[in-house]
């Protein structure tokens, strides 16, 4: 599959909260960033876009336990647990999104509470793949929502991982998105 200068990469939070240590880690984040940095490369290599999602949450943020949420109080503003990933090199061109700054949204999808589908629309972006954290949560509701504002819509299976809060949640979150018209593509599936 060619990558071309209409087609964009959206990387979502691979945060330091969500690898591995963090307060709310999934299994094998620092692989999915380490994967995203070599696609990241690739997408630059063919002038095309890439958008890193950024959770950047006020310390009093709504879906915090500490605030009587559902979540470990994770990405909280100007903290380590909201810095990317180590394992993640983004490349200079890259577009940093940040989301989540309204303490009453939950913004799981990287189009609420950010500036992404202004982003897009500005470089006429017409083709989306995208992975991160977490399959069950903000790469299955960024994908609906690219799919529902028109967007051909490619999840890289290989560079996504899930919370799995229920055995399976993952691969159900990933037949969910297939069944919405998103295609399932490998990140080797993307020429060189």
């Amino acid at each position: 599959m060619n990558i071309s200068s209409t087609d964009a990469l959206i990387i979502l939070d691979v945060q330091n909260d969500f690898c591995p240590g963090g307060t709310m880690p999934v299994l094998n984040g620092e692989l999915v960033a380490a994967r995203l940095t070599l696609v990241a490369k690739k997408f630059i290599q063919k002038k095309a876009s890439v958008f890193a999602t950024q959770e950047w949450h006020p310390k009093d943020h709504s879906s915090f336990l500490s605030a009587n949420g559902q979540w470990p109080d994770h990405c909280i503003q100007f903290t380590s647990g909201a810095d990317f990933h180590e394992s993640l090199q983004l490349p200079e061109e890259s577009n940093i999104v940040r989301k989540g700054s309204n303490k009453d949204i939950d913004a799981y999808s990287g189009f609420v509470d950010s500036q992404l589908r202004e982003l897009l629309l500005e470089k006429k972006i017409a083709r989306l793949f995208i992975g991160g954290i977490a399959t069950d949560t903000c790469v299955l509701n960024t994908v609906i929502d690219a799919i529902n504002f028109g967007y051909s819509t490619h999840v890289l299976t290989d560079a996504v991982a899930a919370y799995d809060v229920e055995p399976g949640d993952g691969d159900r979150a990933l037949h969910l998105m297939h069944f919405n018209d998103a295609e399932l593509i490998r990140s080797d599936d993307l020429s060189n």
